[in-house]
C-alpha cells in the first residue's frame, strides 16, 4: 500500500509539472500582463530539460526506499522474533531444548545420541564402533567354524 501510495504520488508531482510547463504567464518588460492563448505559444523555447529526469529520480527514489524498507523489515521482524541472536544460535538452542541442554559442539549431542544407542562410545573411539565390534565378532565365528 505504502509503494502505491507513493507511486501515485509521483505521478501527481509529474502531471503538476506538466501543467506548470503549459501555463505561462508572460511579462513584458513594463511589467504588466498580457493575455496569450496557449495556442500562440511557441513552445520550441520552452526547456523540459531535466523534467524527465526528476521523475525517474523521484519514482526510482520511492522503490528504492520503499523496497530496501520492505527487505528490511522483513529481516527486522525474523530476527527480532529469533531476538538479537545469531539464527544459528536459535537452531542450537533448539537442540539443546531437545536434548535436554547444549554445552559446546552441537555435533557432540549428535554423537551422544549414537553413542546411546549403541550401548556407550568411550574416549576416542568411532561412534560405530560397537556395531563394527559385533560384525567383526561374528566373522570371527564363522571363520573359527569354516576352519
Amino acid at each position: 500500500m505504502f509503494l502505491l501510495k507513493n507511486l501515485v504520488s509521483s505521478i501527481s508531482k509529474v502531471t503538476q509539472d506538466l501543467g506548470n510547463i503549459v501555463s505561462i504567464t508572460p511579462v513584458v518588460n513594463t511589467g504588466s500582463s498580457v493575455n496569450v492563448n496557449v495556442s500562440d505559444i511557441n513552445i520550441a523555447n520552452v526547456s523540459t530539460t531535466g523534467l524527465l529526469s526528476n521523475v525517474i529520480s523521484t519514482v526510482t527514489d520511492t522503490v528504492s526506499h520503499t523496497t530496501t524498507d520492505l527487505v528490511s523489515n522483513v529481516v527486522g521482524t525474523v530476527t527480532g522474533t529469533v531476538g538479537s541472536t545469531s539464527p544459528i544460535d536459535t537452531v542450537t538452542n533448539i537442540i539443546g531444548g531437545v536434548t535436554g541442554g547444549v554445552t559446546g559442539n552441537p555435533l557432540e549431542v549428535v554423537t551422544d545420541i549414537i553413542g546411546g544407542v549403541t550401548g556407550g562410545v568411550v574416549g576416542g573411539t568411532s561412534p560405530i564402533s560397537p556395531v563394527i565390534d559385533v560384525v567383526q565378532g561374528g566373522i570371527d565365528i564363522l571363520q573359527g567354524v569354516e576352519s
